[in-house]
């Protein structure tokens, strides 16, 4: 007999209000960008960067606290319209104890000046209680990103 599988997975949006339109914001997503994302305690090295196209691969070996691992992801699904622009990441192979990642990166408009870059990740690791306890940890991370959001897409509004 064949158990279906159960899955918990787990949420994580956060919001960041920056200036610009969703297509030049999402011009500013790139590979420059995602490094500057990472946070400090991770070392990352982009073995692949295709871009942020359907079908692209990015491919990272990180280390976290000395641990290498692998993570290949490949962009899965893309939208663009005048107020929403986004792409997905979804990763093929990724770091213990994560077994699923879906990362859906939006630019959201929201007024003629200001969008919200959207960080919108689900992810699992087979068990209910692993994914709460790393919640904090990826959401820290997650979240480091505000800052770096803000610093890199405001510098146009202060050159006016």
């Amino acid at each position: 007999m064949e158990y279906a599988k159960i899955i918990y997975m787990k949420r994580i949006l956060i919001k960041t209000k920056v200036y610009g339109r969703p297509s030049e914001i999402m011009k500013g997503f790139t590979k420059d960008l995602l490094l500057k994302l990472t946070p400090p305690m991770i070392s990352v090295e982009l073995t692949r960067y295709d871009g942020n196209k359907l079908n692209d691969e990015i491919h990272i070996v990180s280390s976290i606290f000395g641990s290498y691992q692998s993570w290949v992801n490949f962009i899965s699904d893309t939208h663009e319209s005048e107020k929403l622009i986004y792409f997905t990441d979804t990763a093929r192979e990724m770091p213990s104890p994560l077994t699923s990642w879906e990362h859906k990166h939006k630019v959201q408009m929201l007024d003629d000046k200001y969008s919200y870059i959207i960080d919108d990740i689900r992810y699992d690791t087979g068990s209910k209680l692993m994914n709460n306890l790393i919640y904090p940890l990826l959401y820290a991370f997650m979240y480091y990103r505000k800052p770096i959001y803000m610093d890199t897409f405001n510098e146009q509004e202060t050159n006016l």
